[in-house]
């Protein structure tokens, strides 16, 4: 099936839109991969990210490779918080699969590539979304995400993931908080998607409407948070606090 220049340039796109996220142990060696995302919110610059994954130990975040000094620099960022959003009608807590963190507003990611003898051959800067986190996902609008799967330790100091795109993802409904996503072609298996947990679903016309937080195989689906549900926690949690 040939592909359009029109929707190579949004897959291309759609490649920059989250930021790999490691684990790391106190030697600073990855035991864990997953993706995050820049949302630029009432002039706050935020990493959001599933609770699931950054929940768990010390998380950083890729910014760029330097040839100089032959090495990958993190960014270490402080406390992330768990969000819970309040169902006001049932007077409960319904936990969301969802965290975030602030972001200095100097704060980037690079997405690079690299040649022969680790020479960087291009980069550009990963995405950061202006957004009120408010738009709806749509029977008719195709949507994609991205992330760095399979990880791999080669050597003792060379851990490597596969960078990786999913497009043709349709919107099927929405159950709760989340809406439920139908893959275009059989589910892989959770391996082919261990490490977007936390990344955008966004649509083509550049529009985020959910951060994926699981699969299910039997169904072939992906499940998102719904964004207005993050709009919500972010400001009862970040921007009410004195």
């Amino acid at each position: 099936m040939s592909v359009g220049p029109e929707t190579m340039k949004w897959l291309d796109w759609v490649s920059t839109t989250s930021i790999p996220l490691y684990r790391v142990d106190a030697n600073d060696k990855p035991t864990g991969v997953a993706s995050g995302w820049l949302v630029n919110i009432s002039q706050r610059k935020l990493l959001l990210s599933v609770s699931h994954a950054s929940g768990v130990g010390q998380w950083v975040a890729e910014m760029r490779f330097d040839p100089a000094q032959d090495t990958t620099l993190l960014h270490y960022f402080g406390k992330q918080w768990t969000v819970q959003h309040l169902d006001q009608s049932a007077s409960m807590q319904e936990a969301l699969d969802f965290s975030f963190t602030e972001a200095s507003g100097d704060f980037f990611s690079l997405m690079q590539e690299r040649g022969t003898g680790g020479k960087i051959v291009s980069e550009r800067r990963r995405h950061a979304f202006d957004t009120t986190l408010e738009d709806l996902p749509t029977k008719e609008g195709v949507y994609a995400f991205t992330g760095r799967v399979r990880p791999e330790q080669l050597d003792e100091l060379t851990f490597w993931s596969e960078p990786t795109v999913y497009p043709g993802l349709r919107y099927e409904r929405t159950n709760g908080n989340y809406h439920i996503f139908s893959l275009p072609v059989p589910h892989p298996g959770h391996d082919a998607f261990q490490g977007c947990s936390g990344a955008p679903i966004v649509d083509c016309s550049g529009k985020v409407v959910a951060l994926v937080c699981s699969g299910d195989i039997g169904s072939n689906t992906i499940t998102g948070i719904a964004v207005q549900h993050l709009s919500r926690a972010i400001h009862a949690h970040l921007f009410t606090r004195a």
